[in-house]
């Protein structure tokens, strides 16, 4: 129980003495929570494929989480321009203790802006057998600083860190840290911004050289609203290099998203969607694999006074590199996609979207068979009685294959209610 006391201590620094707190802007949120998560999938596909299999109508079903947990929150502002903000959260489940504290600052020198992000997280299993990876130290920071050059052009730079450390590091769980850096600039003009940057981020990890790395790229990105519409586009070119010989697992990456808004008439519109992401590695092998995968969407919607409804078709393409060894992962997905969001500010957000289709293998085998999907996805945010606030993140993925046996179910649910004071 000492990790709980040591939790409180921390918390309850952050607001400082009794009068202080009154003075500030302090806030506590308290409550309970539920995670799950779980997959099933045939035990034919792990043991033993075929038609005759005596375990043909058994199904293997792991739940990876099954915690109900309590929840302690802390929001201290120091000064009323809330240019400190420190923030604390407390997870207690029967097995498992988290702490999770951030710091955020905003300063002003003359016409110059200065970001610094600061985040926490501890994890720990104190009850149970424990694996590697459940208990582990993790903390980032990010400082940013923006210059304006005129009234629409703005020079920024920004340096991040992160770092996780296991108590058990294992093959699967490594420590590691890491250091980026960005160099940009930035247009704003009426309703639209531009952006372009350059990248470097280095990764070192000490227990196996093999996954250090360092990769360096560019990225634009590109916002805009017209009396027809938005544009929403991105794009993003990074290049990694591992060090190893042969240039084993370097590669070269391409990322395209662009998903714009079409007013049709009165509240109706139409948003195409096209992702593009295109990958080549300079040694191609059996696992790695060049290739390019395309999503694309036409969804026709229409905007209400707090509703926002969608449907439309949807499809990806993945095409992958084939040499001798392998047959690939290629594949053409065909379905469709519905969307609902719900917005009544400051009592009720949420965010609901099902996709259902096909996906057809090119190459089926032993391994892999072509299935239908179902996925469900529902972000929930609602407060009631004005202190009150119940959260829900559900997500839902089903698989029906050409083969029984390779059935998939995976579901995954996370909520919480919180009383504020």
């Amino acid at each position: 129980m000492h990790r709980i006391w040591v939790a409180v201590i921390i918390l309850a620094s952050l607001g400082g003495e009794a009068s202080a707190i009154r003075a500030a802007s302090l806030s506590y949120k308290f409550g309970v929570g539920y995670d799950f998560l779980s997959q099933q999938y045939f035990l034919d596909s792990a043991a033993q494929a075929g038609a005759d299999s005596i375990l043909a109508n058994w199904s293997l079903k792991t739940d990876y989480l099954n915690d109900p947990k309590g929840i302690l929150q802390v929001k201290y502002c120091p000064s009323s321009d809330r240019r400190l903000d420190l923030r604390g959260l407390l997870e207690q489940t029967e097995s498992q203790f988290r702490l999770k504290l951030d710091g955020s600052t905003v300063q002003h020198w003359g016409d110059v802006r200065f970001d610094w992000n600061n985040q926490m997280d501890w994890r720990d299993r104190f009850k149970g057998s424990s694996e590697p990876g459940d208990s582990y130290l993790a903390g980032s920071s990010r400082a940013r600083i923006r210059k304006p050059l005129s009234d629409t052009y703005f020079l920024w730079s920004q340096v991040a860190a992160d770092f996780v450390h296991f108590s058990t590091p294992s093959f699967y769980a490594f420590d590691n840290e890491r250091l980026g850096f960005k160099f940009g600039l930035e247009r704003f003009q009426e309703l639209s911004l531009t952006n372009f940057d350059l990248f470097f981020l280095g990764r070192r990890v000490p227990d196996s050289s093999l996954m250090s790395y360092a990769s360096g790229g560019a990225e634009a990105s590109y916002f805009g609203t017209f009396d027809w519409g938005q544009v929403d586009f991105g794009g993003r070119f990074e290049r990694k290099n591992y060090g190893r010989p042969d240039h084993q697992d370097d590669y070269s990456r391409v990322e395209l998203d662009t998903r714009d808004k079409v007013s049709i008439a009165g509240p109706y519109y139409t948003r195409p969607e096209i992702e593009f992401e295109g990958t080549w590695f300079d040694a191609n092998d059996p696992v790695n694999l060049n290739y390019t995968r395309t999503r694309l969407a036409l969804l026709l919607g229409r905007d209400m006074k707090d509703w926002s409804v969608a449907i439309g078709p949807a499809g990806e393409l993945l095409t992958e590199a084939l040499d001798t060894l392998t047959q690939g992962e290629n594949y053409f997905e065909s379905g469709g996609r519905f969307e609902l969001d719900y917005v009544d500010a400051g009592r009720v957000f949420a965010s609901l979207e099902w996709n259902a289709g096909y996906r057809k293998l090119k190459f089926e085998n032993d391994q892999q068979s072509s299935f239908s999907y179902q996925r469900l996805s529902l972000l929930g945010d609602w407060t009631f009685w004005k202190s009150f606030e119940f959260n829900i993140l559900l997500s839902g993925d089903w698989e029906w294959h050409t083969r029984s046996s390779d059935n998939n179910r995976l579901y995954l649910l996370s909520t919480s209610l919180l009383y504020s004071f």
